[in-house]
């Protein structure tokens, strides 16, 4: 029988709510309690019993317990025993029914051992389910496109998906380096997504703020763009769970709508104040004819009430109130209703101009629409027809005189064609006003202007009512003239014109002299094309003007030969130029104290593969007439220059300048050009200039001359004496040299004027300190006369005629090396 002692003891071991096991020092059981047994032999109790050594038990558990699992094998028994050898931590079993068991060993200092076992069953059950609840969280926050975080309320890190971090751009490892709210919030600070300030002062802002724990929701525009909007709820307890969703393309679109919305506005808007500002009248139709809308303008134009500018008002009572008010005189109203449903029907737009009963024009522009309605434009353009008329009356007049212009001009002669009969026919008359020019260049623009008036008016009373008079432009006018006696009555015209465009004209107390010149071309006879006759009149001007001027010619068939001729003429001077068919001859000029050559003139030649040599004054007028000139005066100023580099430092060369010359602007730096590439002095160079020069563009022409003396270059006056006030000339530019024209020379034995005036223009040279040349000497006695008479230099055929430079050179400076200079 258990003493008492034995019997409390066994007592509390079966109190203990877990399995209990002792061992003495020899590792026999000595004592085990029921749970222990329940536990680890459930249905075979028996197996264990006292006094069996612990090894033993754990035979008997991996044989014939079924709470044994496969694995424990003697491999584990070995593992069990060496563990119970020397005793560590507690450690787990998880039996074969499931359960799981913490075991805890003590070692007595007797040498004996006690087990307790403790059921954590239920406990890793939870945790499981705990872990199961845990594992679905996980795959909850990393399937859902939000970030999330969740901070507890010390503010230390307790969860977040890898979305935070891939939407607020983290680095992938910064959430296992990062265990606080304010580590999120540096980082941020410190890379700039708050703007700029102080770093610490931006981060304890923040912290401090989410130390509140307040529900809050807000939009953050990132630096990149990024728009994110950012939702904290408070967690119960302490704590914040915070989503974070990128919305920048959902604000895009929400952005891009408010746009459009405002768009659309304000669309609405500009339609509704284009509507009432623009000048035409605008409605609109739908198919049952029913208004949609009109702006203000539709009413005004038709003196409407308001009531007809109201959505649903029918088109029929609006065309009725108008035509009952008197709108449309003599109208049916049925009948006119009638018209413009059928209009509308048709469904084709259509312009149609109206003319009210006050007198006003509306042009109507109907444009239907696909749904069988249509808008409709009104325009009143009563004003627009009158400055119709006055812009058809402008394109078909002169606007200074009123006259008909050559557009009026060209229809009626076409129309006079078409009414040519057997005893019909009509003269046109072409006349160009003399020395119209020097008025304007005298006395000014405006008094020329007036002056064309003033013709106009005398055109008007030299001709029948039935005549037209036309102005062409410039001071250029044309007559047409329908009569049966032709040419006899576009004579009689003529003559008259001439005799009083003769007579002087008085423009504001300044007393003007012209004339007129007139060509005249007959129909049928010289010509059936407009085009044709009027030119036919223009060549017939050209030969009047040619004649003397102040008269008339008839065309005559050589004429248009002639004007071929010219033509030719002209495109062989232009393709001459380019294959440089030009060469340059030289007169020698004559020291008449010395005899010695002073200097070359030099002369433009022209050498024509089929006409031969052309006359100068035959091409010059020519090249003068299309502008050709200027080219060939730089390339004559050039190559002379050229030329005379290789003749001794004192001989000069000359070159006339045409006066067309001096209307380019380029005629300074093209002189200075030639004298810089062939590097002769300036004093070499002598330009000549007749007389024509200074009567044209005064002032300017004056100052090219400066500029040119400036630069050193002598300046003669050429062909002196054949001009209109050569003293005048004299006094206004400081020439260097006079050149008295030959006809002087020529006629020095024939007459005694001749002598007089010869000896005048040298005392006048050396008077003004000027050279005195004479041009065309071809006889010692003209020499003697000349030389007697006071002058410096001759030059002339008793020298020399102009040749070429080969032929020069070998003359007069045969020590040249042919080689090198120009043959």
């Amino acid at each position: 029988m258990d003493s008492p002692l034995e019997c409390r003891l066994t007592d509390i071991v079966e109190s203990i709510p877990a399995g209990f096991l002792m061992c003495d020092p020899d590792d026999r059981v000595v004592a085990c309690n029921s749970l222990y047994k329940q536990w680890f032999f459930p249905g075979c109790e028996e197996r264990l019993s006292l006094g069996m050594t612990y090894r033993e038990l754990l035979d008997a558990f991996t044989s014939h317990s079924p709470c044994a699992t496969k694995t424990m094998d003697a491999e584990w028994t070995e593992r069990r025993m060496a563990r119970r050898r020397n005793p560590e931590a507690p450690f787990e079993h998880r039996l074969a029914g499931g359960r799981v068991l913490r075991s805890s060993e003590m070692r007595m200092a007797d040498g004996s051992t006690i087990s307790i076992h403790v059921d954590m069953t239920e406990l890793h059950r939870q945790k499981e389910e705990a872990d199961a609840k845990s594992d679905q969280l996980k795959v909850i926050l990393e399937t859902i496109d939000q970030g999330i975080s969740m901070f507890d309320g010390d503010l230390e890190v307790v969860a977040f998906n890898e979305r935070f971090l891939d939407l607020l751009e983290f680095p992938a490892d910064f959430g296992k380096t990062a265990g606080r709210f304010q580590d999120f919030i540096r980082f941020n600070a410190e890379r700039g997504e708050y703007g700029e300030g102080n770093i610490d002062e931006l981060v304890e802002e923040r912290v401090e703020l989410a130390k509140q724990f307040q529900p809050h929701r807000f939009e953050r525009v990132r630096p990149d763009g990024t728009v994110m909007e950012i939702h904290g709820t408070p967690i119960p307890g302490g704590g914040m769970v915070t989503t974070y969703t990128d919305i920048t393309e959902r604000k895009s679109s929400e952005d891009a709508l408010l746009k459009r919305d405002e768009e659309l506005t304000e669309q609405n808007r500009r339609f509704n104040a284009a509507l009432d500002n623009m000048s035409q009248g605008l409605c609109m139709f739908d198919k049952d004819r029913r208004l949609l809308v009109c702006n203000k303008q539709f009413l005004e134009l038709y003196d409407l009430p308001e009531r007809f500018a109201e959505p649903g008002t029918t088109f029929d009572d609006l065309i009725r109130f108008r035509i009952e008010r008197g709108d449309y005189a003599d109208i049916d109203p049925d009948k006119h209703l009638e018209k413009w449903i059928e209009i509308i029907d048709s469904g084709e737009p259509m312009v149609k101009i109206q003319t009210l009963s006050n007198n006003r024009t509306v042009a109507i522009a109907h444009q239907p629409m696909t749904d069988g309605g249509w808008v409709s434009t009104h325009e009143d353009t009563t004003e627009l027809q009158r400055i119709q008329a006055r812009l058809a009356h402008m394109a078909h007049h002169d606007e200074l005189t009123n006259l008909p212009n050559r557009t009026f001009l060209r229809e009626r002669v076409e129309t006079s064609i078409a009414a040519l009969g057997r005893d019909k026919s009509f003269a046109i008359m072409c006349l160009d006003l003399d020395r119209f020019k020097n008025v304007n260049d005298t006395i000014g623009h405006p008094m020329g202007d007036k002056l064309l008036q003033a013709v106009a008016e005398r055109l008007r009373g030299c001709v029948r009512q039935s005549d037209t008079i036309a102005r062409l432009g410039g001071d250029e006018f044309a007559i047409l003239q329908v009569s049966a006696d032709q040419p006899q009555a576009a004579t009689a015209t003529a003559e008259r014109i001439c005799e009083v465009l003769a007579e002087p004209f008085d423009l504001d107390n300044h007393q003007v002299v012209i004339g007129a010149s007139v060509g005249i071309a007959v129909a049928p006879s010289d010509g059936c094309d407009a085009d044709h006759l009027i030119k036919n009149a223009d060549m017939a001007l050209y030969r009047a003007k040619n004649d003397g001027r102040g008269i008339y010619r008839f065309f005559e068939a050589e004429m248009d030969a002639r004007m071929q001729a010219r033509r030719n003429l002209e495109l062989d001077l232009r393709r001459a130029f380019k294959s440089g068919e030009f060469d340059l001859h030289y007169q020698p000029l004559i020291n008449l104290e010395s005899d010695e050559v002073t200097g070359f003139e030099a002369l433009l030649r022209w050498h024509h593969p089929v006409r031969g040599n052309v006359s100068p004054a035959e091409f010059i007028p020519v090249a003068e007439e299309i502008g050709l000139i200027i080219p060939l005066g730089e390339w004559v100023v050039n190559q002379a220059c050229m030329d005379a580099r290789h003749w001794p430092s004192h001989t000069k060369v000359a070159v006339n300048l045409s006066p067309a010359q001096f209307r380019s602007e380029n005629l300074v730096n093209s002189v200075f050009g030639a004298l810089a590439r062939s590097r002769i002095a300036p004093q070499r160079l002598e330009l000549e200039i007749t007389e024509h020069v200074l009567l044209q563009h005064n002032d300017s022409t004056l100052h090219t001359l400066h500029a040119l003396r400036d630069m050193g270059v002598r300046i003669a006056m050429d062909d002196f004496g054949t001009g209109y006030s050569s003293l005048s000339y004299l006094r206004s530019f400081p020439f260097d040299k006079i050149k008295i024209d030959r006809s002087f020379i020529n006629d020095l034995s024939n007459q005694d004027e001749a002598d007089v005036i010869v000896k005048a223009v040298a005392s006048l040279s050396q008077n003004l300190g000027m050279m005195a040349t004479a041009e065309g000497v071809e006889t010692e006695t003209q020499r003697e006369q000349v030389k007697a008479a006071g002058y410096t230099e001759m030059q002339g055929f008793l020298v020399s005629p102009a040749r070429p430079i080969a032929e020069i050179n070998a003359e007069f400076f045969p020590e040249l090396d042919p080689k090198k200079t120009r043959a």
